[in-house]
């Protein structure tokens, strides 16, 4: 089993279409927050802190939809680069699933990368017209 990845790590691995959603969304409800706990003074100091926080949570999920970005169209340069047959094969096996992964969204599938490292089981999950697929990808080295 691979490493548990933060939440963070997480909304880098969208697309980076949702950290700017969720970055859009942290004003209201933020809102929401200091609304409903304004109502009693005791829990006032939390509807505050909503308040206060809410432009450092969105600057994170900003952050984390940049990365994301930066990262598919890094994504989408190693593909480029890759047709050839040799050339996919001097690629590392987390470059091969990043470009196998690549290669499906260039043919219309949703693919959601795993991070389960070498051997891990499923590494790609794929969309398409509403049916789900999975891949798991072997990169050998030896020629057949």
């Amino acid at each position: 089993m691979g490493r548990r990845s933060s939440f963070i790590e997480d909304v880098m691995g969208l697309p980076w279409q949702v950290g700017v959603v969720l970055a859009v969304l942290c004003y209201p409800i933020a809102l929401l927050i200091e609304w409903h706990f304004n109502k009693q003074e005791i829990t006032q100091a939390l509807g505050m802190t909503a308040m206060r926080f809410w432009p450092w949570v969105a600057g994170m999920f900003l952050f984390a939809a940049l990365i994301s970005y930066i990262r598919g169209l890094q994504k989408k340069k190693l593909y480029r680069q890759h047709q050839y047959i040799d050339k996919v094969r001097a690629l590392s096996w987390q470059q091969f699933e990043e470009f196998m992964g690549q290669y499906f969204r260039e043919q219309g599938y949703s693919v959601v990368e795993t991070a389960d490292g070498p051997d891990g089981g499923i590494d790609l999950v794929l969309r398409k017209d509403g049916e789900k697929s999975y891949v798991q990808c072997k990169h050998w080295k030896a020629s057949t």
